[in-house]
């Protein structure tokens, strides 16, 4: 029985098959959605825990203080060597799991920006894959320079190595 705000009302006995059909049907409904719930946690739970509590290797960093889920190395090639001077050519070796890796290269004269350029180290890059040690703000002189390794994947950066080079006059 139940009060319907005037007067207590009974109940009807649920004993038609389409009744317990439903009821049978929003059980499984809600056993499936604490199912889905559960997985949704787990993989999330699994993918923070992956992430672990220490930087990158490789000498770099995730941005923000996160740690970064993927790893590089480089290396430099003079396309001249033995020595980098200034109108010549770089290239770098690189190794990582990262899906979109790029290369930046900056240099300085006496603590003054001097050059700046980007290269894609992932299959289908366009452009070629050599830094010219020149620009018109670098006319002459030695500089001393960073190439920085990072992946860049829906506008978010992490850095993965560092390589110091300076170039000769």
């Amino acid at each position: 029985m139940y009060w319907n705000g005037t007067s207590w009302q009974a109940e009807e006995p649920i004993s038609s098959a389409s009744t317990r059909r439903r009821h049978r049907l929003l059980g499984a409904t809600a056993e499936a959605g604490l199912i889905t719930l559960l997985m949704f946690g787990l993989i999330a739970g699994t993918a923070l825990a992956a992430k672990g509590g220490g930087g990158a290797a490789g000498g770099g960093h995730g941005g923000g203080g996160k740690p970064a889920r993927y790893a590089g190395s480089m290396t430099m090639e003079m396309v001249s060597p033995p020595d980098v001077n200034h109108g010549e050519g770089v290239k770098f070796t690189v190794a990582t799991n990262a899906p979109w890796p790029f290369v930046d290269v900056d240099c300085t004269q006496s603590g003054r920006a001097v050059y700046h350029s980007t290269i894609g180290y992932y299959g289908g890059w366009p452009w070629g894959d050599t830094f010219i040690m020149e620009s018109t703000d670098w006319t002459s002189g030695g500089a001393a320079c960073v190439a920085t390794l990072y992946n860049s994947y829906n506008g978010r950066v992490t850095n993965l190595a560092t390589y110091p080079f300076s170039v000769m006059p």
